[in-house]
């Protein structure tokens, strides 16, 4: 077909049965011609229909439509039931493979719940579907019932495969419920989807019932492989609901979802009525078998908020595919929706007996923010996946969701009571900064294990504050609250401060076992209720700590300890190169119940100093103390004292002077240096103290008239004594000499030895001797030469 204008198909016949068209088909062992339409404009709309197809072992013609500048597919038949169509297809039992689908214009639309599709329903394969749009990709809106959506397809129902569906344009827009896909329903596999767009690719919005998204999709619902998903764009812009997704429903294996973009990411909101995030989800569904596919993105800058999500996971007994992200610049993750029912987030997580992959986030400045998560998860029998965070410059992550109820978070857990191992989180960064109520978390609360927590900080660690209202601590957790035994938790910095309620805490509140503490760093600081501890409220112990500071180690208010309630305390290793203990400091153990024996807690540095109520305490109500050794050479505790036998531990918090004590129904060893020497070594001064007046001459300075020698001036460049002084005096010093004793002068009568009450006449400076003697004095008035 050749015009020179445009082609105009539209609506069906009267009775409904045939639809307004162009056809090229075979149905038997011979293949169908193409049907090429070239045109500047493509009009079709009301149910008309452009097609080729194969209903037998023949091969169908492909469709290709060229030289136009606009193709234009709306709308469905008047009566609702027949959307406008450019299709070519494989018709079920047919054999032949479907020809290929080619679109060449400058802009092309999908609108009110028209489609255009490649695909195949019997054994032969479905065609490719090939758009290249010099201006730009439209795909909009459903019909007004909601039961046609506007789309671009690919498909196959039988056990032939699904052509790849390639879109080539500056900018791809799908919005208001619209989609486009590769697809497969049956044994064959499915097609590839490929989108090419040189500016932008924008997915908005969902269904105007808000039940159907839009989006980018690949999946199989049968027993074939979902295709990839690729997206290679400046820009990604997902909106208000709108979805890209690679899954599978079935026994087939999910595609990868890759993208690569340029310039940014930006996944944004949720859809209208808040129960749909807008997303990037790589997953495999209930009740399916197969594996979830990957989900790649790679881009400068990832911006994910207000509720939109980006994740992997499963809900069969396939596993979840691995999360990728590579940022360059930055990711920056922030808050919820406006109802704070959804987080926006990165998520890995099984809910079925598959294992969740492993999410790594490798970027330059990393912040999540306002309630925001990130998290690797397992929620039944299957294994949680890794969670590695790698930012080259920064992660900060800060404060709670605006209603005041989720903390923003980076956590790998168990949860709900599953049986399935939560994965390590391992962090690695220059500068951690964590506040406001934020929390980096491992933990368990089923039978599985729960994950180690690992910091490496090239810079800096810092933990500050709590939630607004004080309910939410900020800081660094391991914890189990299940049968599973909590991970350990590993912090290695230069610099570690934990401040204004902030925490560090490896915890236990059911049977499984606490996990161990351990700090490398070269400076500590603990300020104004911060705490290291680890606790263990239920039958498991708690875990021990172990800290080890190059430097400095300073605490002001703040404490580490372990704490359990009916198990064994676990020990306090320390060792500092100096400890500084000042307000309501302590370092304790503590047992409240049952045979457990308390922790021991031994203290290595060089000088051990603690001021006001700081207290060293090891405590075990029915257990033995644990042992508190100080291997010091120097110890300082003011108004220190060794607390008695059976001392309530209470109490020793709150008397304003330094305790060690380790009371147990068997009391602890103490172990202090021996600081007898200093008492023994001490030397009594003398007493015969200086008198001031000895050394303060109580005559005046002045020169001496008397010829003692020749002296001969050649120039006067010699400098002053002093700078207020004059130049250098052309004639000599001469000794200081007494005033006469003349009764009959009163101006020259001997200076009497200064007597209290008489006037104190400061020194003005200090003179040398012609002996060499260093006097302070003053010069004479002009009336005592």
């Amino acid at each position: 077909v050749n015009a020179s204008e445009s082609v105009d198909l539209i609506g069906i016949s009267p009775d409904n049965k045939f639809a307004s068209g162009l056809y090229s088909q075979t149905q038997g062992i011979g293949n169908a011609n193409e049907l090429i339409i070239s045109t500047p404009r493509l009009l079709i709309q009301e149910g008309a229909q452009v097609s080729t197809g194969t209903f037998g072992s023949g091969k169908g013609g492909s469709l290709i439509i060229k030289d136009s500048e606009l193709v234009q597919v709306t709308g469905t038949s008047p009566n609702g039931k027949i959307p406008s169509r450019l299709s070519t297809t494989t018709a079920e039992g047919a054999q032949g493979r479907a020809g290929d689908l080619t679109i060449i214009t400058g802009n092309f639309i999908v609108q009110n719940g028209a489609q255009v599709s490649a695909g195949t329903v019997g054994s032969g394969n479905g065609g490719n579907f090939i758009i290249k749009a010099s201006e730009s990709v439209q795909v909009m809106g459903r019909t007004t019932d909601e039961q046609f959506a506007s789309g671009l397809f690919t498909q196959t129902e039988g056990v032939g495969d699904a052509g790849d569906l390639t879109i080539i344009t500056p900018l791809l827009l799908v919005e208001d419920g619209s989609l486009i896909s590769a697809s497969t329903l049956g044994l064959g596999d499915a097609g590839n989807l490929i989108v090419n767009a040189s500016k932008s690719v924008q997915l908005i919005g969902t269904s105007t019932n808000g039940e159907a998204v839009s989006g980018l999709a690949t999946q199989t619902r049968g027993e074939g492989d979902a295709g990839d998903l690729i997206i290679i764009t400046p820009e990604l812009l997902v909106q208000d609901g709108a979805r890209v997704s690679t899954g599978t429903f079935d026994a087939g294996n999910g595609g990868t979802l890759t993208v690569n973009a340029a310039k940014r990411v930006q996944l944004i909101g949720t859809s209208p009525n808040g129960q749909i995030s807008s997303a990037l989800v790589a997953q495999a569904n209930n009740n399916s078998t197969g594996d979830a596919g990957d989900l790649i993105l790679t881009t400068p800058q990832l911006l994910i908020q207000d509720g939109a999500v980006v994740s992997t996971g499963t809900l069969g007994s396939g596993d979840g595919g691995n999360l990728i992200v590579i940022a360059s610049e930055s990711v920056e993750i922030i808050s919820r929706n406006n109802d704070s029912k959804i987080s926006s987030g990165l998520f890995t997580q099984t809910q079925g007996i598959g294992n969740a992959g492993d999410l790594t986030i490798i970027t330059g400045k990393f912040l999540v923010q306002d309630g925001a998560r990130v998290s690797a998860r397992t929620l039944a029998s299957g294994n949680g996946g890794n969670l590695i965070v790698n930012a080259s410059q920064s992660l900060q992550v800060i404060g709670i969701s605006s209603d005041g109820k989720v903390p923003s978070s980076l956590s790998s857990s168990n949860e709900g009571g599953g049986i399935g191992e939560a994965g390590e989180l391992t962090i690695t960064t220059p500068q951690l900064l964590v506040k406001d109520g934020a929390q980096v978390s491992a933990g368990t609360n089923g039978s599985g294990n729960g994950a180690n927590l690992i910091v490496n900080a090239s810079e800096s660690v810092q933990l500050i504050g709590t939630s607004s209202d004080g309910k939410i601590s900020s800081g660094l957790f391991t914890s189990t609250i299940g049968t599973g035994n909590a991970g350990d938790l590993t912090i290695t910095t230069p610099q570690l401060q934990i401040q204004n309620g902030a925490q560090v805490s490896a915890s236990t509140f059911n049977q499984g076992e606490g996990g161990k503490l351990q700090i490398d760093t070269n400076s500590l600081t603990l300020n104004n209720q911060a705490q290291i501890t680890t606790r263990a409220t239920g039958e498991g112990n708690a875990g021990p700590i172990s800290i080890n500071v190059n430097g400095l180690l300073t605490a002001k208010d703040s404490d580490i300890s372990t704490n359990s309630s009916q198990s064994a305390g676990g020990a306090i290793t320390i060792t500092a190169e100096n400890i500084r203990l000042f307000g309501d400091s302590d370092i304790k153990t503590n047992v409240s119940q049952g045979v457990g024996g308390g922790g021991n807690i031994t203290i290595k540095a060089d000088t051990i100093i603690a001021f006001d109520d700081s207290d060293i305490l090891a405590f075990a109500r029915d257990g033995k103390g644990g042992d508190i050794t100080l291997d010091t050479q120097i110890f300082f505790g003011s108004s220190f004292a060794f607390a008695p036998k059976n001392t309530d531990p209470e109490t020793l918090d709150i008397n304003d002077r330094v305790d060690i004590n380790a009371s147990g129904a068997i009391s602890g060893t103490i172990t202090i240096p021996d600081v007898s020497f200093i008492e023994n070594s001490l030397t009594e001064l003398p007493d015969n103290l200086v008198d001031p007046d000895s050394l303060i001459a109580n005559s005046c300075i002045a020169r001496s008239t008397k010829q003692t020698g020749n002296f001969i001036i050649t120039g006067s460049g010699g400098l002053p004594l002093r700078p207020q002084d004059p130049n250098l005096s052309p004639y000599p010093t001469g000794t200081v000499r007494n005033i006469p004793n003349d009764t009959s002068s009163t101006n020259n009568k001997p200076t009497d030895s200064w007597q209290i009450g008489d006037p104190i006449i400061e020194p003005q400076g200090v003179y040398q001797l012609p002996s060499g003697k260093l006097v302070m004095s003053r010069e004479c008035s002009p009336s005592n030469p």
